[in-house]
């Protein structure tokens, strides 16, 4: 097995231990504030989401293509993004103000909304720094920073939920206590690993900043198109169903995280230059994704209902229908993603707005008709036609810049089954070590 899969597992098995970790945070949630209060969590929690995604501006991606490629010193590459820190903060913190007046909830007051964007300069300079390490291939400082998190939340949530009994309140302390601690070690181990008498470069910062809002403005419509159903049901529908369906995607998009490997991705094909390698491992990985996805999802298809009712409660089941049919259109997200991210890697970060803005309209116009007579099902439907119109055309555009066939991509081989026999004994290997 070459070393991109090598990777690939190891930030996969990271990844889904992790998610552990956030299903085990996420009953504590749900539980404690049930469905109603998850559902004023979601919403208010769903601005500042949609706003850092546009406020990273991609740079945590940009930061891996670059340090990859070696464009510029990495000193002047973290000065740059002291500055990028910094003004992305304050845009941010700006456009979620103007939300939440547009929002007009009762249930917003001004010490929720000040918790809520707290998270925006916490969230930056950690993702930033992961970006970093990535860039450098450094996955175990970026894998150590992930796990700090999700441990110091859930230890931060049961202190917060049932201990102390805070409700949404200790909620957003609770995240708000655990992104400053990490990002506080992330920073050090910045500075730490990069070299010293840094200045500010005026190429590299517009470098930076070009290739990250184009990346950043792709993948900024493509997430919107599940957190714009969150948004749109806080405005179309009752808190209750909306706290339904915020389970519900909570659940799918997690259960797709351990493929989430678009950091691999672009610093592969940003530190590798045969195209051809890179062509046949990231059809590899699509097929492998495809069929590892297919397999998760028949299972969680069959024991959604047991597992709703045995971790989150019976008060929650009406969600499950909203779980099994939201899962196809995650399944094809998966794919959207390597292809961007591949994209990406090849410094065409722009190119996937020619799909993900279209599906992002289509996913809009059906919200608007579908919530009101549906709910949280029509969000479901809008959710899987956009994602089913987005990948199909994503494939089709990147077999033409790649120049390879769509076909050869799904060809199955026996070197596909001995790649997931290998990364299987590879977790089993990790998962004992830690015990």
């Amino acid at each position: 097995m070459n070393s991109f899969f090598k990777d690939i597992a190891k930030i996969s098995g990271s990844n889904t231990l992790a998610t552990l970790v956030s299903l085990i945070t996420g009953i504590i949630l749900t539980r404690t504030l049930g469905p109603e209060g998850r559902g004023v969590y979601a919403a208010l929690m769903v601005v500042p989401a949609i706003v850092l995604r546009f406020a990273e501006m991609g740079i945590r991606r940009s930061i891996i293509f670059h340090v990859g490629k070696d464009k510029f010193e990495e000193s002047d590459i973290v000065v740059s993004l002291i500055y990028l820190v910094t003004g992305a903060t304050i845009l941010g913190i700006i456009v979620s103000a103007y939300f939440y007046v547009f929002l007009e909830n009762p249930l917003f007051t001004i010490p929720l909304i000040i918790l809520a964007v707290s998270r925006i300069p916490l969230r930056l300079l950690r993702r930033y720094a992961g970006g970093y390490f990535m860039g450098r291939q450094l996955y175990n400082t970026s894998i150590k920073l992930r796990w700090s998190f999700q441990g110091l939340y859930l230890i931060s949530m049961v202190i917060f939920l049932p201990i102390l009994k805070m409700g949404v309140t200790g909620a957003l302390i609770a995240l708000i206590a655990s992104n400053f601690i990490v990002s506080a070690i992330a920073l050090y181990k910045v500075i730490h690993y990069s070299d010293k008498g840094g200045k500010f470069s005026k190429k590299a910062f517009l470098s930076l900043l070009k290739f990250g809002l184009l990346y950043s403005i792709s993948t900024f419509f493509m997430m919107l198109n599940i957190k714009v159903d969150i948004l749109l049901m806080g405005k179309l529908s009752t808190m209750e169903e909306l706290g339904f369906y915020s389970l519900a995607t909570a659940i799918a998009t997690n259960w797709q995280v351990p493929f989430a490997v678009g950091g691999v991705i672009i610093s592969n094909s940003a530190n590798t230059e045969n195209a051809n390698i890179k062509n046949a491992n990231i059809s590899q990985l699509i097929r492998l994704s495809l069929l590892i996805g297919v397999l998760s999802y028949i299972v969680l298809f069959a024991f959604a209902p047991f597992l709703v009712e045995i971790l989150y409660g019976k008060q929650f089941l009406p969600g499950v229908p909203m779980i099994r049919y939201l899962l196809p259109g995650i399944l094809l997200l998966i794919i959207s993603k390597i292809l961007s991210s591949r994209l990406a890697g090849e410094g065409k970060p722009f190119v996937y707005l020619y799909v993900s803005v279209p599906a992002l309209v289509i996913n809009i116009v059906l919200n608007f008709f579908w919530i009101p007579r549906f709910g949280g099902m029509g969000a479901v439907y809008a959710t899987n036609i956009s994602y089913a119109f987005m990948t199909l055309a994503g494939l089709i555009l990147y077999a033409r810049l790649m120049d390879i066939s769509m076909i050869g991509i799904f060809r199955y081989s026996k070197k596909d089954f001995r790649v997931i026999a290998d990364l299987f004994q590879i977790s089993v290997k990790k998962f004992k070590k830690l015990f």
